[in-house]
């Protein structure tokens, strides 16, 4: 079972479904990776140009230090890997592991995975 989302051409906010928050440390190196299948993802005016995954690393009080995103997949594409590796910031205690789309189009996500590098 995957997670689909769909937006349309008149909005303008972006969808994004998260998970977390997950313990990792600061410092460490972590690898965000997961599969994306995509029907007709085309940025309209007045939209951001964002169809992949994203982490966003938070203090122990939950404030965002940062955030990261994999590359986005645009058009209508099979089933593909995205990937990226990020660090976590110094005062880092959680991190949120998310799928965003911010475009017109459909987008099915699977097999999401926030792993530890070191």
């Amino acid at each position: 079972a995957s997670a689909r989302v769909t937006v349309r051409d008149s909005t303008r906010d972006l969808l994004s479904l998260e998970q977390g928050p997950l313990a990792v440390r600061a410092g460490g190196a972590l690898r965000v990776s997961g599969w994306i299948k995509t029907d007709e993802v085309a940025r309209s005016e007045g939209q951001q140009q964002v169809c992949g995954l994203y982490v966003i690393f938070l203090d122990r009080r939950g404030e965002v230090l940062s955030r990261g995103e994999t590359d986005s997949a645009i058009g209508t594409l099979d089933w593909t890997e995205l990937a990226g590796e990020f660090v976590a910031p110094a005062g880092t205690a959680s991190a949120r592991l998310g799928v965003l789309l911010g475009m017109t189009g459909t987008a099915w996500f699977d097999d999401l995975r926030l792993e530890r590098l070191d």
